[in-house]
C-alpha cells in the first residue's frame, strides 16, 4: 500500500520534470541559432508587397 502512495505523486512529478526539461531544451535551441526567426536583428523588415518581393529576390540569388 505504501508503494502505491509513493507512485501517486512521484510519477507525475517525474513526468512534469521531464516535460519542463524538454521544453527548456527546445526553447534554448530555438534562440541559439543567430539566423533564427525568433531573434530580433534590429534591421527594418520589408512591409509593402514590393519590398517583400525585392527582399525575396535578393534572398533567392
Amino acid at each position: 500500500m505504501k508503494n502505491s502512495r509513493l507512485d501517486l505523486w512521484l510519477v507525475p512529478t517525474i513526468v512534469f520534470a521531464i516535460f519542463c526539461g524538454v521544453l527548456f531544451a527546445l526553447i534554448a535551441f530555438a534562440f541559439k541559432d543567430p539566423g533564427s526567426n525568433f531573434q530580433e536583428t534590429g534591421e527594418k523588415r520589408p512591409a509593402t508587397p514590393t519590398e517583400l518581393r525585392k527582399a525575396l529576390e535578393q534572398h533567392m540569388r
